[in-house]
């Protein structure tokens, strides 16, 4: 077993556990402030079931991160869509 595989499966562990938990909180705050602002829950209602419901859209990032054969291609996706979901939360936070 060489080093290069230990270090892709380190940085994929890495992806997994802090960048998937960062981009689903920054999915599920977004989804939340979006609700409220539909006028369909009050703040502490949409932010009670994104909570929940973030855990299952972590576990399915997670397996993904694992699954993809380029972790690059990952990390890429996960940057950029991570940097919209700041922007939307920006723009709907500032509503």
């Amino acid at each position: 077993m060489d080093g290069g595989y230990r270090w892709n499966v380190t940085a994929r562990c890495l992806l997994a556990f802090v960048g998937a938990s960062l981009w689903v909180s920054l999915l599920g705050a977004c989804i939340a402030r979006l609700l409220v602002v539909a006028g369909w829950m009050t703040t502490p209602e949409s932010v009670h079931w994104m909570t929940m419901l973030s855990f299952a859209g972590w576990c399915a990032l997670a397996a993904w991160i694992f699954y993809h054969a380029s972790l690059k291609a990952v990390g890429m996706w996960m940057l950029g869509s991570g940097m919209a979901l700041g922007g939307l939360f920006f723009l709907v936070g500032s509503v």
